[in-house]
């Protein structure tokens, strides 16, 4: 269990950033616990969010969509998926891939917590 009075490795590897009221992202954080170790493939369907790697050692993937990573052929280390907006139309979809790629690959796969269901009164 974390306190207030322990600095986590997290905490370490985001203060410079937090100070600056930004949030480094997955890959980075990777890149941080790493170092050159690792290859790095990364995917966004965001521009500014490929550009802010510029100068970084990072492999552009040339997908539609970060889901395509799922069918790839290609055996990763780790995939570290974070959903997209539309994640609650494709979930089924997207979660059965994921159970057919961890045979080649780890997954960590981040769902949003966003309730999408009606409401009922």
């Amino acid at each position: 269990m974390i306190n207030q009075y322990q600095k986590t490795k997290l905490y370490e590897i985001q203060k410079e950033y937090l100070e600056r009221n930004r949030y480094l992202g997955s890959a980075g954080i990777i890149r941080k616990l790493l170092g050159d170790r690792v290859q790095i493939d990364i995917f966004d369907a965001n521009p500014a969010a490929i550009k802010s790697f510029a100068g970084e050692d990072v492999k552009v993937l040339p997908l539609k969509s970060g889901y395509d990573v799922l069918e790839s052929g290609r055996p990763y280390d780790l995939i570290f998926l974070d959903p997209y907006d539309d994640f609650w139309d494709v979930y089924e979809e997207v979660v059965e891939k994921v159970g057919i790629k961890v045979g080649d690959a780890s997954v960590c796969y981040l769902c949003p917590l966003q309730n999408r269901l009606p409401m009922g009164n």
